[in-house]
């Protein structure tokens, strides 16, 4: 596939990303571009103006609008880090992380009930959905952690994730594009790989749609955990060859779980 038809798809896969996945300025830097530098353009620099900058707009702030800020809003969390790559796990088991640091829950906060937690999103790009395990780790630790995508052993045919660059070797990765996948308490499709199996079977190739999934382990492990502190993002290849990348990620939260959203802080 040409680089420009790259640069065309991941326009589309934009546009056509999950609701209530956006930022809170509705753009993510870094969602995978044609030319292989993974931050969202076809120029070959860092960026849409040529600037090395991360924005469109000259104003350092990472985005295009001009206003010299990514705030979230009250309950929104987005990781805007770089992106990371999910090299080719020649040896299995490898694990690969980012965080997020979240204050304004109010002292000693905990989550309630799972529904309070609204939803996870992430976008990225894998050639082989069947070789990650992706889990939600929360300041509590690892005994709170969310499985989102359950490592299911190796068996089962190829499933893209996103539109991956399926003929590079290189450590890192070339980046694809980032489709935006989402997981919530309230979703009806099944986990993600057990969706797929009964919808198209095991044997079946394709590719991940975007939409909202059920986390595998469910959400219920993070009630009565802390919520201020570091939240992690890890995913872990545990089957060899395949590879990827997690362009961003963000998490939403009930505004009512915030006592003022004047002191709502990441990062």
């Amino acid at each position: 596939m040409s680089r420009n038809s790259l640069f065309l798809l991941l326009v589309v896969g934009w546009l056509a990303a999950v609701a209530g996945c956006e930022s809170a300025d509705g753009d993510h830097p870094g969602s995978g571009g044609g030319d292989g530098d993974a931050d969202g353009d076809s120029d070959g620099d860092a960026d849409a103006d040529g600037d090395s900058d991360t924005d469109a707009d000259g104003d350092g702030d990472g985005d295009a609008d001009g206003d010299a800020d990514s705030d979230e809003e009250c309950g929104e969390a987005d990781y805007l880090g770089d992106p990371l790559a999910i090299p080719d796990g020649e040896v299995e088991g490898l694990s690969y992380e980012t965080t997020l640091t979240i204050s304004g829950f109010g002292d000693g906060a905990v989550l309630p009930e799972e529904e309070k937690f609204i939803s996870v999103c992430v976008n990225m790009e894998h050639s082989w959905i069947r070789d990650l395990q992706i889990e939600l780790i929360p300041p509590g630790g690892e005994s709170a952690k969310v499985i989102l995508n359950e490592f299911l052993g190796q068996t089962g045919s190829e499933i893209f994730l996103g539109i991956p660059n399926e003929d590079d070797e290189d450590d890192p990765p070339i980046p694809g594009t980032g489709w935006t996948y989402r997981w919530t308490p309230v979703a009806t499709n099944l986990p993600m790989l057990e969706h797929w199996n009964a919808t198209e079977g095991e044997y079946t190739s394709g590719t991940m749609p975007e939409g909202d999934y059920q986390a595998s382990s469910g959400f219920g492990p993070l009630v009565d955990h802390p919520l201020n502190g570091t939240w992690t993002l890890r995913c872990t290849d545990d089957w060899a060859i395949d590879n990827g990348y997690i362009f961003w990620w963000s998490m939403e939260f009930d505004p009512s779980l915030i006592p003022d959203c004047d002191d709502w802080e990441i990062e």
